[in-house]
């Protein structure tokens, strides 16, 4: 049976340029004409191999990739393109591997390169991208990524990030999609006040594009509006969390800590202090960090029982992303691990999870925790 090629987007001519040499080698072709249709013939028919242009309507070339592939679809692709766009044709590169084939060449130079990447060759990136793409292969990930049309917005919360942070901004989601291609961020932030005609599609494309990120929709509350009513009104996007503006000191700490910290700062232990940081994970990855932030809080409390400490302290009071239950199911294997070798913990927790807890104890007759508000208080307490 003939291999099936899908070819997306380009002219009339260009399409039947492409069918003629595609069948003259023993192909079979399917063609359609933009980049949402190329979308849902993937989902609907297996190829061998697609054929895109760079330039795509309704949906961008990136923007197909990235659908495509976070549906866990391995179909092969081809770039056929001579876009003047540098910054295009590298975002395009980027997305679909690196094979290309300049549209001002001859069609036997598509045949072999359609022959090559089906029998699995290294891609033949164009020469004119190569150099500019490998930069954005080095480029630091990571860091924080604002969608806003307000330029006030946009330097309000530039002066309150680490200065180490990396920042960007655009004021349109089409630019901000773009850019996301080409850098990994830790964090997006999306405002529901820029002129988004699609909302749900493009927090959607993000996901797909920053499956290790987070999104959270920002949005500011109109003159005597209530502000629970602006944050539920944005409850139903998918975002991994909503905020409102003006953008505050405190706020912006927390998404620092919560969504950007690394994960070797996930606990740390200084002198008889462990210690755990407010990151938090994304939903479908929740059961495996939680199992990874018991194991090393575990092993700081042996470092300190292996260093023959006799007292210590657990700050848990940046942790925000376990349910009570779990927060005390942690905090108990904690204890049991370290009352056999006479290592007497104290806990510190946030104000509302010391009274979640308090009423589990109250309810499954458990024995109390020692809890305490602050770090001081508890270096302070003497029984």
């Amino acid at each position: 049976m003939a291999q099936r090629i899908l070819l997306v987007g380009g002219t009339d001519s260009d399409r039947g340029r492409a069918e003629q040499a595609l069948a003259g080698s023993g192909y079979e072709t399917d063609w359609v004409p933009n980049g949402k249709d190329g979308f849902e013939q993937l989902m609907a028919l297996p190829y061998a191999l697609v054929v895109t242009d760079c330039s795509l309507e309704k949906l961008d070339c990136p923007a197909m990739m990235a659908k495509v592939r976070g549906l866990g679809v391995k179909t092969p692709f081809l770039l056929w393109s001579s876009t003047a766009d540098p910054e295009r044709m590298e975002a395009a590169l980027k997305a679909t591997g690196g094979s290309h084939v300049d549209k001002g060449g001859s069609m036997e130079d598509l045949v072999k390169q359609v022959k090559a990447v089906l029998n699995g060759a290294a891609p033949q990136p164009a020469q004119a991208a190569a150099e500019p793409q490998a930069k954005e292969e080095s480029a630091a990930t990571g860091g924080i990524l604002l969608i806003d049309e307000r330029e006030s917005d946009v330097q309000s919360l530039r002066s309150l990030l680490p200065p180490s942070m990396y920042f960007e901004s655009f004021p349109t989601a089409k630019e901000g999609l773009a850019h996301a291609h080409n850098h990994k961020f830790d964090l997006v932030l999306f405002s529901a006040d820029n002129s988004i005609t699609n909302l749900i599609g493009i927090v959607a494309q993000m996901h797909l594009l920053l499956p290790d990120g987070f999104v959270v929709g920002v949005a500011t509350v109109a003159r005597g509006g209530d502000p629970p009513t602006a944050v539920k009104a944005l409850g139903g996007l998918d975002f991994d969390e909503v905020m409102l503006k003006p953008f505050k000191s405190g706020n912006v700490n927390r998404l620092v800590e919560h969504y950007c910290s690394s994960w070797d700062d996930l606990v740390t232990v200084s002198e008889d202090v462990v210690r755990a940081s407010g990151r938090c994970s994304r939903k479908e990855q929740h059961k495996e960090f939680v199992a990874t932030l018991k194991s090393r809080l575990e092993n700081g409390v042996r470092g300190l029982i292996d260093a023959c400490f006799d007292r210590a302290v657990v700050d848990m009071s940046r942790v925000e992303s376990l349910s009570p239950m779990d927060f005390a199911e942690t905090l108990r294997r904690l204890k049991t691990t370290a009352t056999p070798f006479g290592l007497n913990l104290r806990f510190v927790a946030a104000s509302a999870m010391t009274a979640a807890l308090r009423k589990f104890e109250s309810s499954f007759g458990w024995e109390r925790l020692d809890l305490f508000p602050s770090l001081e208080a508890a270096h302070a307490d003497k029984a």
